[in-house]
């Protein structure tokens, strides 16, 4: 992780050729960002900044590649908006279920009624009609989790005119395309159109780890990705690691891979601290709780941590030293029997909390004031939650999974993630002996170097530039490359 300093990489692509950054993913998310939502809206940020010849695209299946309506780029691009196309998912529908009547058509009249209305008062009716035909509840897409609400434009608004890709474009996908473009289509556009394709591949865990996922959700995935690893012209990973073992999962499933690129992610740097000042939950004392950041789902390893956290409890030792074990993260799939856990222990008042949808000051705050960070995920692509915690200044207890050892570099302890005895053993002394931790911290101020969001885009975008170099590179030995972190 702590590697040599080098000047993030700027300009065009080679030879001046157009970037195309994919925003289809971004685009249809509302609310705060996930891991994948975040970085394609660091890159947003970053090329609306610096990169005036990057063009931003949304596909859709119907209607193609297109740009973007300036006027609402911000909002579809933004964690408070999205773009609305689910009525054209309608004409996909089988069978009878495509002619059932539907309260769509009318809910989305009235959100194009409150978007564009310049009286306030009828903003205001319109969003009254709308709860009304939604049987007053606060629901997705239209409000967040919160019932906050959320703008969804629809698309014949939020979209410009045909982007038409050619010989001297280079389009990036950095999202979740899987879900999102079909991926003969994309090959076949590819071979008719004649533009060099960049994909962003986070990890390959489906493939590696079918049983964490839903059996659909692990076939769209292979599909999309088994044909991407073949066809790309260039595929960035994030870390050494999860670029050996894509390679050596080419290498079984006889695929011959092209160029790739290693880039780290980013992250956002502190701000002072004055501005980032949130009080704490009534029933939680600074540096008297554990923090562990994820979604829950099946390869997080929060059934290893309850089981350690019960262990604990049995002993009385968060209960002796006021301590607390909190998460925070969405609740996902194929762990309903982990959530009644984590809902009988916070009930029972088992020392545990769970929050599920938090703002970035809220979270911020929860880093401040924690003791330590947790994260004893089975397989990582990254670990970006490691980074957040390093920035902090807060220790970890990280597992050995996938690029976490990478991802930490030597500052904080790496314990296998089946191994529930270590993770006791160590959660035990932290929470009885906070100067067992307190020299990690020190080493963490002192040492923790990794490049921001913006040095991350930066390198990211030219690394994707480098598919332009690739017409002979599959006439060669396996081309690589690897810009580190400043």
């Amino acid at each position: 992780m702590v590697t040599s300093v080098d000047k993030p990489h700027d300009g065009p692509g080679a030879g001046g050729d157009r970037l195309v950054l994919d925003v289809t993913s971004t685009c249809g998310w509302a609310g705060p960002p996930v891991g994948i939502i975040r970085v394609e809206q660091e890159l947003i940020r970053y090329a609306i900044a610096t990169r005036p010849d990057v063009v931003f695209t949304f596909h859709h299946p119907s209607l193609g590649d297109r740009t973007l309506n300036p006027a609402w780029f911000g909002t579809v691009t933004g964690s408070r908006g999205m773009i609305d196309s689910i009525h054209f998912q309608r004409a996909r529908l089988r069978g009878l279920r495509r002619w059932l009547p539907s309260r769509y058509p009318a809910v989305t009249a009235l959100e194009r009624l409150r978007l564009r209305a310049e009286s306030g008062a009828v903003r205001r009716a319109a969003d009254l009609m709308q709860q009304a035909l939604l049987f007053g509840q606060r629901l997705p897409p239209y409000f967040d989790a919160h019932g906050d609400r959320q703008d969804v434009v629809p698309i014949d608004l939020a979209l410009g005119s045909p982007l038409s890709l050619g010989p001297r474009d280079i389009l990036l996908t950095a999202g979740y395309p899987w879900l999102t473009h079909e991926i003969d289509a994309l090959i076949a556009r590819k071979r008719q159109l004649g533009f060099r394709w960049t994909a962003l591949c986070y990890d390959l865990i489906p493939l590696l780890y079918p049983t964490f996922y839903l059996e659909h959700d692990v076939e769209d995935f292979r599909r999309y990705w088994v044909s991407a690893l073949a066809h790309a012209d260039c595929i960035i990973f994030n870390a050494d690691r999860i670029e050996a073992d894509a390679r050596e999962f080419c290498d079984q499933a006889g695929i011959r891979i092209g160029r790739t690129a290693v880039v780290p992610l980013g992250y956002e740097p502190r701000a002072p601290r004055v501005q980032r000042a949130r009080a704490l939950p009534p029933f939680l004392d600074r540096r008297r709780f554990a923090l562990f950041v994820s979604t829950v789902e099946p390869r997080k390893g929060h059934d290893l941590l309850l089981r350690v956290w019960r262990r604990l409890l049995a002993e009385g030792v968060p209960q002796r030293h006021r301590f607390n074990l909190v998460l925070v993260g969405r609740r996902g799939w194929k762990v309903d029997a982990v959530l009644r856990e984590i809902d009988e222990l916070a009930g029972e008042q088992g020392m545990l909390r769970l929050f599920s949808d938090l703002s970035d000051p809220d979270l911020a705050a929860l880093h401040e004031n924690a003791a330590f960070c947790l994260y004893p995920s089975i397989y990582e692509g990254f670990g970006l939650p490691v980074i957040e915690a390093f920035s902090h200044g807060r220790a970890v207890i990280a597992s050995r999974g996938g690029a976490l050892l990478e991802t930490v570099g030597g500052l904080s302890p790496c314990l296998d993630p089946k191994d529930e005895d270590a993770w006791y053993a160590c959660l035990r002394e932290w929470i009885e002996n906070p100067a067992a931790y307190q020299p990690i911290e020190e080493k963490i101020r002192s040492s923790f170097s990794h490049p921001t969001w913006r040095d991350a885009a930066a390198n990211l975008l030219a690394a994707a530039a480098t598919a332009s170099e690739t017409t002979s590179s599959r006439d060669q030995n396996r081309q690589r490359s690897r810009v580190d972190p400043p």
